[in-house]
């Protein structure tokens, strides 16, 4: 029998900002180790021609390659994923806040954000206990976290209902509704010079 692999999902732009080498050192890492743990890239950008040349350079027998897929296979490939990757350099932190994130909720799976401590998507992540934050630096650890999401079942149900609990806030309604609760705070507590 064929063990089923699990898959490490990274769906969305691969650009500047996304520290891809670090991702790519863990993979290295895992391909020795857990054969059965697949990268999978969907998207485009600038770094994704870097990914399948380190791929074909190294045999890296882990990590595939698609193009953006139709808006219709989203669903399917969005949960297809047992763990979701986001990714954002230290520079970008203010700057820009990745929308993988929010569809790593959507698709209510465990995700690992691979940046700073101090940005939104850490500390979604960290409010709400569906996933890891690790330093953009750090392969060795986004590995051993990688593997501990493959081999511990219990820290992967914890975190995908985590993720479930996170998909109920994060939907439009709900997001409209806190943005509304924060402007009237900010309206009640201030008086804007008058």
């Amino acid at each position: 029998t064929v063990s089923q692999k699990f898959r490490v999902l990274y769906a969305g732009n691969i650009g500047r900002i996304h520290p891809i080498k670090t991702i790519l050192d863990a993979a290295q890492i895992l391909h020795h180790t857990h054969p059965d743990i697949e990268f999978l890239f969907v998207g485009d950008g600038e770094r994704f021609d870097e990914i399948a040349s380190l791929k074909t350079r190294e045999h890296i027998d882990n990590i595939r390659l698609l193009p953006y897929q139709p808006p219709e296979k989203l669903t399917a490939l969005m949960e297809s994923g047992d763990l979701h990757l986001v990714a954002m350099d230290n520079k970008a932190i203010g700057m820009a806040v990745p929308s993988k994130l929010y569809a790593a909720i959507g698709a209510q799976r465990p995700c690992i954000f691979l940046g700073p401590n101090d940005s939104e998507a850490a500390m979604v992540i960290n409010a709400y206990k569906f996933g890891t934050v690790i330093d953009v630096n750090d392969a060795q650890k986004l590995a051993d976290q990688i593997a501990l999401y493959r081999s511990d079942g219990k820290i992967w149900f914890d975190a995908q209902n985590n993720a479930q609990n996170a998909a109920q806030i994060f939907t439009p309604k709900a997001s409209i509704q806190v943005w509304m609760e924060r402007a009237w705070s900010l309206l009640e507590t201030n008086d804007f010079g008058r």
